[in-house]
């Protein structure tokens, strides 16, 4: 049949799709992984007063031992960090875990070489142990982090619903503010007996 009518008559019935179909399919998936963050969201225990406590001193003890190792190796990290320019945040200063990574990173790909670069001031040995030290302590940081980030992940979703008006979406606020919270996890000291949500905020 519809081969039967004139070409001008099949270009006036041949249907073209929407332009909006697109972006409503866009909403449609915002909306659902919206829902599935609510819903996941609903599930997340809060930890009590005494059990955040107990985990911030934990995470500190654990930063705290990664800073040493640094510490200890300062040649191995001038050489690591070297590259990054001014945007480093040595560990004479403060803890931060993109640079202990960056050290870590740089440890292994020398381990991978024949001769050690000079100035390290380790042998390779040394070396192989620092890497796997670090590793280990890098690996319980992070298991301890994210349980502290999942603690407070509804506070995060609350601080974005205060900036709904901005162009980012809801997702993506909430995806700034937990890179903020993993930073003030970096930074905050248990000792100071302020609560980590009044530091966090900030961050």
């Amino acid at each position: 049949f519809w081969g039967m009518l004139s070409p001008r008559m099949s270009r006036k019935t041949s249907r073209t799709p929407k332009p909006e179909a697109e972006p409503r399919r866009a909403e449609v998936g915002e909306l659902n992984a919206d829902r599935l963050f609510a819903a996941d969201l609903s599930g997340t225990r809060v930890l009590r007063r005494e059990e955040e406590e107990a985990l911030a001193h934990e995470i500190r003890a654990v930063r705290d031992r990664i800073r040493e190792r640094l510490l200890a190796a300062p040649e191995l990290v001038a050489v690591a960090l070297e590259p990054f320019g001014h945007r480093v945040v040595w560990p004479v200063d403060d803890f931060r875990e993109r640079e202990a990574v960056a050290v870590l990173d740089f440890g292994r790909t020398t381990l991978g070489q024949t001769r050690l670069p000079r100035g390290l001031g380790m042998t390779k040995a040394v070396l192989r142990r620092f890497v796997a030290a670090v590793e280990a302590d890098l690996e319980n940081y992070r298991g301890l982090r994210d349980r502290m980030v999942r603690a407070n992940i509804r506070l995060v979703n609350l601080l974005a619903r205060r900036y709904q008006g901005s162009p980012l979406g809801h997702l993506d606020l909430v995806q700034e503010g937990v890179l903020g919270l993993m930073r003030a996890i970096e930074k905050y000291e248990p000792s100071r007996n302020v609560k980590f949500s009044t530091c966090a905020t900030w961050w």
